[in-house]
């Protein structure tokens, strides 16, 4: 029997118009992607700050869904998970931190990115926990989803009800088969096992799953990382396979698999690398490999030899 979803998303200020090159993302556009998809029919719950409120309602009301959807505000997320957040920023400060991470300027080095990627599970948690959600099953989907098209190409097709017959299982997608590669291996590299939306979980096992969440985070802050939610489904995901259905798919294609099959489609990334690809990510990593190295020539030289 298919099963309707309610579906949780949230935007907050983190001060992404200000990233570097590609990463760089301001609130207009956010808006912009959210238009794209907020005419979907199901239950929408979207966290966010008081002065996006009325903006966003009123985007949901223009398609006349406004009675489905239910705006929570927040006006200091960082209170919610202080001793995390803090922590967090220990860790971004952190020089050997720094000079851990092959790629340098991703968000995935910077505390409030990384904490904002943490709290999506704890919206979910919290939406379940107040009674907000009337279904058997929420999704989790990303304020920004699809780009404005990136993926899915028509807008028009996200006029309709989201319901699929899910199993009793945490829906995950994978862009790779997990190889057990180790985590610190994982954050050093910047690697992506598990793309971090959307995915689709029983409300009877919301809390099960938020605890694996929260405990991968802490696990990561105890040995000095950090990293987003990719990561952390990960460690998840590991920690109990049982309670998980995750296949691998392209970019976003769960959506498409599993409900939404009338999506068209504007292009897809490619599971299998070619030979060429194959080449060049070696190349690259390789790359970081040895700028890693004769980085810590240098500091041992500095250090030791002087």
């Amino acid at each position: 029997m298919d099963k309707e979803l309610t579906l949780i998303t949230a935007y907050f200020d983190i001060g992404r118009g200000e990233f570097d090159g590609n990463y760089a993302r301001g609130n207009n556009k956010y808006i912009d992607y959210f238009k794209f998809w907020a005419r979907m029919k199901n239950d929408v719950i979207i966290y966010t700050q008081p002065e996006f409120k009325d903006e966003i309602l009123e985007i949901r009301e223009g398609f006349g869904l406004k009675a489905k959807t239910k705006i929570v505000t927040i006006d200091n997320i960082y209170e919610l998970f202080p001793d995390m957040y803090k922590r967090m920023q220990e860790v971004e400060n952190d020089n050997y931190y720094k000079k851990y991470r092959y790629i340098k300027y991703s968000p995935d080095n910077m505390a409030k990115y990384d904490y904002i990627m943490f709290l999506k599970t704890w919206c979910m948690m919290d939406a379940v926990e107040k009674e907000y959600v009337n279904n058997d099953f929420i999704a989790w989907i990303d304020f920004g989803f699809n780009h404005g098209g990136e993926t899915y190409s028509n807008e028009e097709d996200f006029d309709f009800l989201w319901k699929y017959d899910f199993e009793d299982k945490i829906y995950l997608q994978a862009l790779k088969e997990d190889d057990n590669k180790p985590i610190f291996e994982i954050i050093q590299n910047g690697e992506v096992y598990i793309q971090g939306n959307p995915y689709m979980v029983p409300v009877h096992l919301m809390k099960e799953f938020y605890d694996l969440i929260y405990e991968a985070m802490w696990s990561l802050l105890d040995v000095g990382f950090i990293d987003d939610d990719q990561t952390l489904l990960l460690m998840a995901y590991r920690k109990n396979k049982k309670i998980f259905n995750c296949k691998v798919y392209d970019w976003f294609m769960i959506f498409k698999e599993c409900g939404a099959s009338h999506m068209r489609v504007k292009r897809r990334m490619i599971n299998k690398l070619s030979l060429k690809d194959k080449i060049l990510y070696k190349y690259r990593v390789f790359k970081r490999n040895r700028k890693y190295l004769k980085g810590l020539k240098t500091i041992f030289l500095k250090d030791y030899l002087d």
